[in-house]
């Protein structure tokens, strides 16, 4: 079933390139502002010597040392921009999906006054609920700090430095696993908001945490499916992209081109799992 409705998906996002031409373009251009502020502080540091050519080959950890050494004050502002765009990122990608949600769910084509009508339509919405989901997601998060009572438990006040090893990354496994189910809560309240045209956003999620914990095996066994796709792609992607980094044009050329595959392919999986999403819902509420 799981395979099928990530075919159903796909099929609904090839239908409507233009949304995934959006979201890549989006993905470009707040990429070229995220860089251009600090390329320029790097360039007016390490100029045009050779010390800065062998940044082309590769991030050098050394050089990197002597700036955070000589012109740390500058990573201050640079992370704030940062801070600030990855915001105007995320609000821009939920704004977006209310339209995307509203086409995949009515199975029609890409209509412009449909799709941007339906972004305004249910932004404030999504930003309610969003806000609603903050609790949920703090006590996720807490669920870790289980295992601390349970180390005191089986191995007393002084366990053993194999056993916080091993412990530490259960927590880190178990976080990740959290933002999981946070987001696959906030996807589906999402789904129920355009699906039932929901207003009270208390009540989105109380059945949608209903919902989640009904259907939690195939929902999350399809969470887990796309996050892994997403994981392999960019294992992928590390190795490859560090075969082509050599200061000639032709390898610029060809890294550069296999990163805008690359954030062809992330807007891509940003599509194919609303669609998917969208399509599991609908299939099992009919049931």
């Amino acid at each position: 079933m799981i395979f099928h409705v990530l075919q159903a998906g796909l099929a609904r996002v090839w239908a409507l390139k233009k949304i995934w031409l959006l979201y890549y373009l989006t993905h470009l251009v707040l990429a070229g502002l995220a860089v251009f502020p600090a390329r320029r502080i790097m360039l007016h540091y390490a100029g045009y010597s050779h010390m800065g050519g062998n940044l082309a080959q590769g991030m050098d950890f050394g050089l990197l040392l002597e700036f955070f050494h000589y012109r740390g004050d500058a990573l201050s502002p640079v992370l704030l921009f940062a801070a600030l765009l990855s915001l105007l990122f995320w609000l821009i990608l939920l704004f977006f999906s209310g339209g995307t949600l509203r086409l995949v769910m009515a199975g029609s084509r890409y209509k412009a006054r449909d799709f941007w009508g339906s972004c305004g339509r249910y932004f404030g919405r999504f930003l309610r609920y969003f806000l609603w989901t903050l609790p949920v997601l703090a006590l996720l998060l807490m669920a870790p700090q289980l295992l601390n009572l349970l180390k005191k438990m089986i191995w007393g006040p002084d366990p053993r430095e194999a056993v916080l090893y091993w412990l530490g990354w259960a927590k880190t496994g178990l976080r990740f696993l959290a933002i999981l189910v946070w987001q696959l809560i906030f996807d589906y309240g999402r789904i129920r908001i355009v699906h039932s045209n929901d207003q009270k956003m208390s009540n989105t999620l109380l059945r949608t945490l209903r919902f989640a914990g009904k259907e939690f095996a195939l929902v999350f066994s399809l969470t887990i499916l796309l996050a892994a796709a997403g994981l392999l792609v960019l294992l992928l992607y590390n190795p490859a992209a560090n075969l082509l980094n050599a200061p000639t044009p032709l390898a610029l050329a060809l890294l550069f081109l296999w990163q805008q595959l690359y954030m062809v392919f992330r807007a891509g999986l940003r599509l194919i799992t609303l669609s998917s999403q969208a399509r599991m819902y609908r299939y099992l509420q009919l049931e």
